[in-house]
């Protein structure tokens, strides 16, 4: 069996439930999970410091796509948490997975408690011919790799 290297523009974004119709993005960014670190020195030796784990650290993962309706059920949920400010806050889990050329999955990450923190639309101008985008950015709890 050959093996390709997986392109990265297929993919897909599905949500938990009820936006089984409103998941086509064009970008997605932020996958990764950083260690923060502590850094200590011990008395008498200045060759060298340890840097000593403490805890994952994640961002936000960013989801781009063309700006939807308003009634469409993901800008619902947006609008709930960003402008509504309802409490509590509803959370989601949000699966990306990179595909192969037969449509299954090389890679999936689940990204568990996901809300919108931040929800923006690009620049207009008239000068240019593009589509208007809008960008939202999720906080979660954690991430889990699949595959």
């Amino acid at each position: 069996m050959d093996y390709y290297q997986p392109t990265a523009f297929y993919f897909a974004v599905n949500f938990d439930k009820d936006f089984s119709n409103d998941t086509s993005f064009m970008e997605v960014r932020g996958i990764g999970t950083e260690m923060e670190t502590v850094s200590y020195s011990e008395l008498n030796e200045n060759r060298f410091v340890y840097k000593l784990p403490t805890k994952a650290k994640n961002g936000n993962l960013v989801l781009k796509r063309g700006i939807a309706v308003i009634k469409s059920p993901l800008v619902v949920w947006c609008k709930k948490v960003l402008e509504d400010y309802e409490i509590p806050i509803t959370t989601r889990t949000i699966q990306v997975r990179l595909l192969d050329y037969d449509v299954q999955p090389v890679r999936q990450w689940n990204f568990y408690n996901a809300y919108p923190v931040k929800w923006s639309v690009g620049d207009f101008e008239s000068k240019k011919n593009e589509i208007a985008i809008e960008t939202i950015e999720f906080a979660y709890t954690y991430s889990q790799r699949f595959i």
